[in-house]
């Protein structure tokens, strides 16, 4: 499972605007393309929170709302590419995305709120730099515009992205990786564990699931677990139960992956257990039987490969800070999901 893995994969340019106590109101007029997409998610798919008519609460702080107005815009540029296909998408796809794309939202919103708070400021120069590099990138501004235009994201959009992006690259700098230090005992240690790992795993999903039903996934899971503990074939149990599709056909096989590929929990398990070692752990994706079958380690000399380790090292320790950080902010602010479909 790795960690850019979705069972529907979405790119999307999250945006920074604006939510607010009040109700702002519904995003969308009658007639318009986005109108009659969200109209037909809505009415034809049962996917009530999508109305365009509608403008419900998704997430609440002490400071601000994240209304479905919110992320309409992110929501609309990878699912009207989509649109030919939009009866096929299990709604329960759908459900996680509108539940990472709030997040997300609010996410950025408690950065950016602190980040003014520590006296972090992003001027518009700094946006514009950083969006003059989009269009070197894409062979110049007309073509970057084209590129947008042909996924339906406003250049506005892109904009308020990479404001958002910055104050939170300058909050982890200046904020929340302050007086971290890796040291050379930590570097060789890390050197002297697996490079990467191999693992057969089977995925029992929990996207847009209730609790009462994550309750009886986990159950089914467990009971699968005592089979595969017991010595049945762990790749043909993968291939009955499985409901990850990148791995299923394969016997769940995800072969020499390295560290920052899956997600968090995953990985841990993946490079902390026993080579033939069988456990159950639970990711945002679901419950996972995870049976590690192999690890290789690093064949470079130490001084060879230890500023790479030592970048990894200092990226995942921000990472780690910045969602500590984040966590704390959740707390701070009554941070509070009303994703109705999951009650």
């Amino acid at each position: 499972m790795r960690y850019f893995f979705s069972l529907v994969v979405l790119s999307v340019v999250l945006i920074m605007a604006c939510g607010g106590q009040k109700n702002p109101g519904p995003l969308y007029e009658p007639g318009t393309e986005e109108y009659a997409l969200f109209e037909t998610l809505s009415d034809s798919m049962g996917i009530e929170v999508l109305d365009p008519d509608q403008n419900k609460v998704l997430i609440t702080t002490s400071e601000f709302t994240i209304w479905t107005s919110d992320i309409l815009s992110s929501l609309y540029a990878p699912l009207s590419r989509m649109a030919n296909q939009i009866n096929q998408i299990p709604p329960e796809q759908i459900y996680q995305f509108i539940e990472q794309s709030a997040e997300n939202k609010a996410r950025q919103k408690l950065i950016v709120m602190d980040a003014k708070k520590e006296g972090i400021t992003v001027s518009d120069s700094a946006v514009q730099a950083q969006l003059e590099s989009y269009y070197q990138a894409r062979g110049g501004k007309d073509q970057f515009l084209q590129f947008l235009e042909q996924r339906n994201i406003s250049l506005d959009l892109v904009k308020q992205d990479i404001k958002a992006n910055l104050y939170l690259q300058r909050y982890t700098d200046e904020v929340v990786s302050q007086g971290m230090e890796i040291t050379e005992e930590q570097l060789f240690e890390e050197y002297q564990k697996p490079k990467t790992a191999s693992v057969r795993h089977i995925l029992f999903s929990t996207q847009g699931k209730s609790e009462e039903e994550k309750a009886e996934i986990e159950e089914k899971a467990n009971k699968v677990l005592e089979e595969a503990k017991s010595g049945a074939d762990f790749a043909e149990l993968a291939q009955q139960y499985s409901e990850d599709p990148g791995s299923k056909e394969k016997g769940g096989l995800y072969e020499d992956f390295g560290k920052g590929q899956m997600v968090k929990p995953f990985e841990e398990a993946a490079f902390t257990m026993d080579v033939g070692e069988i456990d159950l752990v639970e990711t945002r994706f679901g419950y996972h039987i995870i049976k590690v079958v192999g690890h290789k380690q690093e064949e470079k000399p130490f001084e060879q490969v230890k500023d790479s380790i030592k970048t990894r090292m200092e990226q995942q320790s921000s990472q780690d800070a910045r969602e500590s950080a984040i966590d704390q902010l959740k707390e701070d602010y009554n941070y509070k999901e009303h994703f109705s479909w999951n009650a």
